[in-house]
């Protein structure tokens, strides 16, 4: 049975682990003073070697010849070799995403009394250890505070913030990173060579970057490649595994988006989805040029761009960060941060695209193409004509009193639409002043000025102004105690006369206030 990369390769030895020197570092010095810890707790991202660094720890302070092999395991000694395949009874994992019971436990404290058989260590390697309930936790307590002096434990996790904190307190933490692209690419290599399969630097390249950091992705994603190739990988190729990023496509629309040329990008998008290029693979490599544009526009310099492009490409994108702003480069970010999001969930897969699009080029919205549908006895033409500048400038007509006046009935007639009751305490008032866009609506009662002061009442009065004049209009509520005497006058031969006698009774008697 052929085994997968990650597993064929999977690191022996602290100086094959990549990209964690941090970590190794401070082992392999404890290793050298003899002065190892009862219990550790690795964290971090999947799939960056947690699980390898506890194994090859454990092999390491078991190991016969470590004075020897400055403070590496040997991989030669009869204890490494039982390690290696996996016979070691001394060195115990457990997989608490299916061992996180209190008996798993229990069961674990009646063991770990017992010496080992053969190593002078006996390892506990607890995968997933987040998984453990708060029972099994509590169980685990007393003995990672006070274990024998054979027994090591080593909990592995990728969400620390899981674990309680008593739990946390006693061990020794290591926060592992995320593998950085020249130390991702160079592991790469060294497994293309040792395949003695030749693969080209941009595509090692480019897989570390798929990855996002995850040595297991990659070396996934580089043995799914290999067996297409007996030598060479070839690009054709590589794109059958991961998806090339047109990145002068990708450059030509920022460059159109940055220029408010909102059709021009409408129309790359469209011929993107006709090729049947993913948007998903697009959007992502859209959003990393974005960043990367971002950092060397806040660098001044392209430091940032030089392992992932060429100097071509480089020499593009130095023309491009020179002509666009650094604030609008953040907001195209987080819009095709909401693309990226809308995507999966679209009936019309470009659609979360072309909105974005039309959003961000607002001024081409200003100074687009009138279009004139022309009919004849043949066919209708479409002709589109540049909308003409009027050679005076246009004001927008502000509404009158009297305008407002004469449509008051038709205002009634649409809130009622809405809400019938509404309707009804609207008509107790009438509009008597305008402020710019905003009317003032003056009543008899302290009822009708609360109902209508609602926050929800107020935006249906609003929409129904809105609905009938086309403007938005402000609406403010006055009651006629609060005019001035001669505004008094005026305004209460305007206001109805009260329907129902008994009303005004029940008003008086409440001082102008009912609840509904």
């Amino acid at each position: 049975m052929n085994l997968t990369l990650y597993r064929k390769y999977r690191p022996k030895n602290f100086e094959e682990l990549v990209g964690q020197n941090h970590v190794k570092t401070t082992l392999q010095n404890e290793l050298e003073m003899n002065k190892v810890s009862h219990a550790y707790l690795f964290t971090g991202p999947r799939g960056v070697g947690k699980t390898t660094a506890a194994r090859i720890f454990a092999k390491a302070i078991n190991c016969q010849n470590l004075e020897k092999t400055k403070n590496e395991p040997c991989n030669k000694c009869d204890h490494c070799n039982e390690i290696n395949e996996a016979k070691a009874l001394d060195i115990i994992e457990i997989d608490a995403a299916s061992n996180r019971g209190i008996d798993e436990i229990r069961d674990l404290r009646e063991k770990v009394k017992y010496t080992p058989t053969r190593f002078p260590y006996k390892v506990y390697i607890i995968d997933e250890a987040h998984m453990l309930t708060i029972e099994a936790f509590n169980a685990l307590l007393k003995t990672l505070e006070e274990p024998p002096a054979h027994a090591i434990f080593i909990l592995v996790t990728t969400e620390v913030h899981k674990l309680p904190q008593t739990i946390i307190s006693r061990t020794q933490r290591f926060d592992f990173r995320k593998i950085n692209l020249e130390d991702l690419v160079g592991r790469l290599a060294h497994i293309s060579v040792a395949e003695k399969k030749e693969v080209p630097i941009e595509i090692l390249q480019k897989i570390a970057q798929r990855s996002e950091g995850c040595a297991r992705d990659a070396e996934s994603l580089l043995g799914q490649l290999l067996s297409l190739a007996e030598k060479k990988v070839t690009v054709e190729q590589a794109e059958l595994i991961v998806p090339r990023s047109d990145l002068d496509l990708i450059l030509e629309l920022v460059d159109q988006i940055n220029k408010n040329q909102a059709a021009s990008a409408i129309s790359l998008i469209n011929k993107l989805v006709e090729e049947g290029t993913d948007l998903q693979v697009f959007v992502e490599d859209l959003i990393e040029t974005l960043r990367k544009m971002m950092l060397s526009k806040l660098n001044t310099n392209l430091e940032e761009f030089a392992i992932d492009f060429d100097q071509k490409t480089q020499k593009l994108i130095s023309e491009l960060v020179k002509n666009i702003k650094v604030e609008d480069i953040v907001i195209y970010i987080e819009k095709f941060l909401n693309v990226k999001r809308e995507l999966k969930s679209a009936e019309i897969i470009q659609f979360p695209f072309e909105l974005a699009i039309v959003t961000l080029c607002k001024d081409d919205l200003t100074t687009a193409p009138v279009v004139k549908i022309v009919a004849t006895q043949e066919v209708k033409k479409v002709i589109a004509k540049p909308a003409e500048k009027s050679s005076s400038t246009t004001t927008k007509l502000k509404l009158t009193l009297e305008q407002v006046k004469e449509k008051w009935g038709e205002v009634l007639v649409c809130v009622k639409k809405y809400n019938n009751s509404l309707a009804s305490v609207l008509s107790a008032g009438r509009p008597f002043e305008m402020e710019g866009d905003i009317v003032q609506v003056c009543f008899k009662h302290q009822f009708h000025q609360e109902r209508i002061d609602d926050i929800k009442n107020k935006e249906m009065l609003e929409k129904a102004l809105k609905e009938i004049f086309g403007e938005d209009i402000k609406v403010k509520t006055v009651i006629i105690k609060e005019l001035s005497s001669e505004k008094v006058a005026e305004i209460e031969a305007e206001l109805p006369q009260q329907t129902d006698p008994g009303l005004d009774n029940i008003l008086q008697t409440f001082g102008g206030k009912i609840v509904e």
